[in-house]
C-alpha cells in the first residue's frame, strides 16, 4: 500500500453580499485539513455597483506576501476587478501555494481598496481552487 499518493480535490467557495445574505470576512469550512499545494484556477465576480473598483482578496490561508506594492496598504491577498463581469483562468499554470497548510477553514474578506473597508456593494464571488493533500 503507497502512502505517498497525493490527492487532488476541486473546493470552491461562495462569498457574498447581496442584501440577505453575507458572509463577506466570515469563515468558511473545507473538508482539507494539514499541509498541501493550491492553485487559484477561477474566479468569477458579480457586483451590483456601476462604478470601477480594485478589490484585494484577504484570506488567512491564501496570502500574497511578497506582493509588495505601495499603492496597496495590505499586501496579504489577490488583487482583482471589478469590470462588470470578471473571469479569470489559471487551470493550466502550476501551483500558486506551495506546503501551505489549511486548518479545516479558510478566511476570506473582500476589500475595497478606495473605500478601504470591506466591499459593500452588492456582490457575488465564486472562487474555485485545486488543492492537492501533501503526504
Amino acid at each position: 500500500m503507497n502512502l505517498n499518493i497525493k490527492t487532488m480535490v476541486l473546493v470552491q467557495f461562495y462569498i457574498t453580499n447581496n442584501g440577505q445574505e453575507n458572509n463577506n470576512g466570515a469563515w468558511h469550512s473545507i473538508n482539507v485539513n494539514g499541509r498541501c499545494n493550491a492553485r487559484l484556477v477561477n474566479y468569477m465576480l458579480k457586483h451590483g455597483g456601476s462604478a470601477f473598483h480594485l478589490l484585494q482578496l484577504q484570506s488567512d490561508v491564501f496570502k500574497t506576501p511578497y506582493s509588495a506594492n505601495s499603492i496597496v496598504s495590505c499586501t496579504n491577498g489577490v488583487l482583482i476587478s471589478t469590470e462588470p463581469f470578471s473571469a479569470f483562468d489559471q487551470s493550466h499554470q502550476a501551483f500558486h501555494w506551495d506546503n501551505l497548510v489549511i486548518p479545516g477553514r479558510v478566511q476570506f474578506t473582500v476589500w475595497d481598496l478606495d473605500a478601504n473597508q470591506p466591499f459593500a456593494a452588492g456582490f457575488d464571488l465564486i472562487l474555485t481552487f485545486d488543492i492537492e493533500n501533501l503526504p
